[in-house]
């Protein structure tokens, strides 16, 4: 009887101690999350490096990261001998274990080559892009990396195209722009656009200068998505200027103003002014980028609310890329052997590859997930 209950006894924990043992994955899939996006800011890193030095871009895409662990035991029952006349061998009970264990990963990615991207990348971002991202970015941050710059028709006619490129300013322009309006809008097209293109931003931003997207009338669904359109919010307006917003612009956002509209405005000894809002293209917004990482001493004068300007930290650069190897990095790498650095306390920099890594998300159609890429190696 003794005997059975051990027989039993053995059985029972032998099946127990064979019984599958179920993986955690969840820290694995943290793994790959952190890896992914840090493929991403180091694509998105190198694209600036390259801009800076007038170089061409290149996107990957990781079309699929797979992984998988498999474990298996196998345990062996004993020979039991039961009755007279053992030998001291049949009570030796041997148990025969064996333990298999394998890890897996893979990932599936190809170069973004195909025309349909290549168009969308050097195409002007639509206003309802930038609708998108003001509603979840800094509304100024949003403006200022989108806007190419304002082409504004004067009363008399003449029209005056503000860049936003700090290349085009010169030295005494801190003190040509700060002359009365008309001084400063009649000046000639290439004197100190960059300064003046900032000066009308701010004046803009402070009368709420935003974005929004505009509900299809009966909220009937619209393909491609909402349209989006520029407006002012009065609630976002600087205290000088709220009055104004409200007498004057007729675009106020959540109104029923029709999505195309003049943007005409009243600007102060000038009179009435037509302001056309020129976008970047996500290759254009690399280029501006680029201009700062290859002259840190490129002159910024984009925000005009403090708490945009806090955005910038207190180094108060616009693009943080630094080349010391003892600091924390947000991202970094090594290119034509140098090294690059975003430092980890630079959030605002993040911030602007975040814009950069959705301009390039949105511009991706399923179908160039799917393509495929042939390697032939000829010896």
């Amino acid at each position: 009887m003794k005997l059975i209950k051990f027989f039993l006894s053995a059985c029972f924990l032998i099946l127990l101690h064979g019984c599958g043992v179920v993986d955690q994955y969840g820290g694995r899939i943290l793994d790959g999350n952190l890896n992914a996006q840090e493929a991403l800011n180091q694509e998105t890193l190198l694209n600036i490096v390259r801009a800076s030095q007038f170089q061409s871009a290149n996107f990957m895409a990781v079309a699929k990261v797979t992984g998988g662990q498999t474990q298996s035991l196998a345990t062996g029952l004993p020979t039991i001998s039961i009755g007279p006349q053992q030998t001291a061998a049949d009570g030796v009970y041997k148990i025969t274990n064996s333990v298999t264990s394998g890890v897996s990963a893979g990932y599936e990615s190809n170069p973004l080559l195909s025309t349909t991207f290549q168009n969308a990348m050097l195409s002007p971002v639509s206003v309802r892009t930038v609708a998108q991202l003001v509603a979840v970015k800094p509304r100024e941050a949003v403006l200022l990396i989108l806007l190419d710059g304002f082409t504004v028709t004067l009363p008399n006619g003449r029209r005056v195209l503000l860049k936003n490129d700090p290349s085009m300013d010169g030295i005494d322009c801190a003190a040509k722009i700060a002359r009365d309006d008309l001084s400063r809008l009649y000046l000639p097209n290439a004197d100190c656009s960059y300064s003046r293109f900032a000066k009308l931003l701010q004046d803009l931003v402070g009368n709420g200068l935003s974005a929004e997207l505009v509900a299809a009338p009966g909220d009937k669904v619209v393909a491609g998505g909402a349209p989006g359109r520029f407006c002012y919010e009065p609630s976002v307006a600087g205290e000088n200027f709220q009055m104004q917003a409200t007498r004057e612009f007729k675009n106020i956002c959540g109104s029923n103003a029709p999505t195309t509209q003049k943007n005409t405005l009243e600007y102060g000894s000038v009179g009435l002014i037509k302001v056309d809002f020129i976008m970047r293209s996500p290759i254009g917004v690399l280029s501006y980028l680029g201009q700062y990482l290859r002259d840190p001493n490129t002159p910024f004068k984009g925000y005009w609310s403090q708490p945009a300007k806090n955005l910038l930290g207190k180094d108060h650069r616009y693009l943080n890329v630094v080349s010391d190897r003892t600091t924390g990095c947000y991202t970094s790498l090594t290119y034509l052997g140098r090294f690059y650095c975003v430092p980890a306390s630079s959030t605002h920099t993040a911030m602007l590859m975040d814009i950069v890594q959705v301009l390039r998300n949105l511009s991706i159609e399923p179908t160039d997930l799917n393509t495929s890429f042939t390697l032939r190696v000829a010896n």
